[in-house]
């Protein structure tokens, strides 16, 4: 009979260390066993499971004489082990209430022990202070539960004669099969846990290997070479049919193998089922392309393969984060030498000393104005800096730009500049409104005939400021306005000063605060933009663009 309660004891056994085994693959539970997650709800979710797999151990026992040789303290004190002592105290509970309702002369202690069994293995949690416990751990939690649970039986169970009895004849095999039962379990957890960490490792490995390969080929951007690279890369590394990268916009930039471009999906997003894989490549909130894998009709993308995609479009991200970082410096360090290439240079120097000498003729007070204006005009341009400045100051150099054009160009030149006080404290980056000013003057107005107007307002908003520049010049063509925010080849100075700007503008604030440029030819230009009141004057543009990269 021993020998038979034994085996019984094992079949339940097995069935529990396969519901262990399925449950403990769902990503829901073990993120909860790998310390990913400790939320109330991933508790109860694992309350709920342990507490099963000891009603199971319960209900797959035998009945003798109205006592049950069971396997319950398996499933509370593992749950202990693994999740804590709450989760391995309130599955005892609810294991010990459905124990309790089964009744017999030990319902009482039987009830009692697997709260008991759950608290146990809840200390050899906190012992072991977030790592994995050994199969020896859990062997000696389950055989401790169990042996408090025979001296609950032979104290609380009546008659104590039958309790005794019951004892003597299951008590040794309960020790026995629950103990090697909880250590087995521990093993299978432990198990499961390195072959995660192996196909991680296996995950990283892939990622990196394909990064070491084709990161190189991003330093000019997401391209059509670059792309393709990737492309060939990822395909001979995840084994699929087809490999491809897209744009923000969703046009293809390359496929591998190249002859198949035409039969690769387009949209975005796609609808392919199993057999199409699509990553975005995107940082915080701006979107560089899509990477997508596709296998052949009737294959599924497997889960190495989606690994590999989802961590290759987070390292594309980055890397292109990074390659617009450095442009931003090199853009930087271009635009102050543009600035002072254009704004020092010897003919405006000598148009507006020209200017200033003539008025000392017949108006010295104006002449004085006029050279007070053009010190504070080149100390701003001589001085280039990456701190914000108050839209305030921004405006002084302006003005300062405005009333020495005028002095020159008299009545065909006539300014109007409106803006709300309240404005005059939003930091923005300095050197940002005069080359939208001189652009509109260049070009837009003195190659007119006639009186030209130039009207720039700039009003607060809650939030930060509108800003309209507006000229009545000979406009912009259309073939030219199309790409003058694109980078420039071979541009004249006003193309490469719109271009800067804007491309500051995006940078700091982000896509959706570009330069809105709307133009018609012979009738002006209209330049808008909106700045957030992000920042504050003194701020440095490097220090916030390294805290919107990390």
């Amino acid at each position: 009979m021993l020998l038979s309660i034994s085996l019984s004891l094992l079949r339940s056994i097995a069935v529990i260390a396969l519901a262990a085994y399925l449950g403990g693959r769902t990503p829901f539970l073990w993120q909860l066993l790998a310390g990913q997650r400790k939320d109330l709800r991933a508790r109860a979710v694992a309350i709920l499971f342990f507490g099963l797999l000891s009603m199971a151990g319960t209900n797959l026992g035998i009945l003798i004489n109205g006592a049950i040789a069971n396997s319950r303290s398996i499933g509370v004190v593992v749950g202990g082990l693994l999740a804590g002592s709450w989760v391995g105290l309130v599955a005892g509970v609810l294991s010990g209430t459905h124990r309790y309702f089964l009744g017999g002369f030990t319902a009482v202690p039987c009830a009692i022990s697997p709260v008991v069994g759950g608290l146990i293995g809840g200390c050899f949690y906190r012992r072991n202070r977030g790592r994995l416990p050994t199969p020896g751990q859990g062997a000696a939690a389950a055989f401790l539960a169990e042996l408090i649970q025979r001296f609950l039986v032979l104290g609380l169970a009546k008659p104590f004669s039958l309790a005794l009895h019951w004892e003597l004849l299951l008590g040794g095999p309960m020790l026995l099969v629950n103990s090697l039962g909880a250590a087995v379990f521990v093993l299978m957890i432990r198990d499961m846990h390195r072959q995660l960490e192996t196909n991680a490792a296996t995950h990283i490995g892939l990622v990196m290997d394909v990064a070491n390969r084709a990161l190189p080929w991003l330093a000019q951007g997401l391209t059509a070479v670059s792309a393709a690279r990737v492309a060939q890369e990822l395909r001979r590394l995840t084994g699929v049919a087809m490999a491809g990268l897209l744009d923000a916009q969703g046009a293809v930039l390359a496929v591998d193998p190249p002859e198949l471009k035409d039969g690769f999906p387009r949209a975005v997003p796609v609808t392919g089922g199993p057999a199409i894989l699509t990553a975005a490549i995107a940082f915080e909130k701006q979107t560089y392309g899509y990477l997508r894998l596709v296998e052949k009709e009737g294959n599924q993308i497997t889960r190495t393969q989606s690994e590999v995609a989802l961590g290759m479009s987070g390292l594309l991200a980055r890397e292109l984060r990074i390659v617009e970082l450095e442009h931003l410096a090199s853009l930087h360090t271009q635009m102050q030498l543009q600035l002072l290439q254009a704004q020092v240079n010897p003919h405006f120097l000598f148009n507006a000393l020209s200017t200033i000498i003539a008025l000392c003729r017949k108006d010295a007070q104006q002449a004085r104005e006029l050279l007070t204006h053009l010190a504070h005009f080149l100390r701003k341009t001589l001085t280039p800096t990456s701190l914000l400045v108050s839209l305030g100051e921004e405006l002084e150099t302006v003005e300062a730009y405005l009333l020495l054009e005028q002095a020159r160009f008299g009545e065909r030149l006539q300014t109007k500049i409106l803006i709300d006080p309240e404005a005059a404290e939003v930091a923005v980056p300095s050197f940002l409104l005069q080359p939208l000013v001189e652009n509109a003057v260049r070009h837009g107005l003195l190659p007119r005939s006639g009186p030209g107007h130039l009207t720039l307002e700039l009003h607060r908003t809650p939030d930060g400021v509108w800003m309209r520049l507006e000229d009545d010049g000979v406009g912009i063509p259309p073939e030219r306005l199309a790409g003058l925010l694109r980078r420039p080849r071979n541009a004249g100075r006003g193309g490469l000063g719109l271009y800067n700007v804007n491309e500051r503008l995006r940078q700091l604030y982000g896509e959706e605060y570009e330069l809105t440029i709307r133009s018609q030819l012979g009738k002006g230009t209209t330049v808008t933009l909106y700045l957030p009141a992000w920042f504050r004057p003194g701020q440095t543009v490097d220090e916030l663009l390294v805290k919107g990269a990390g």
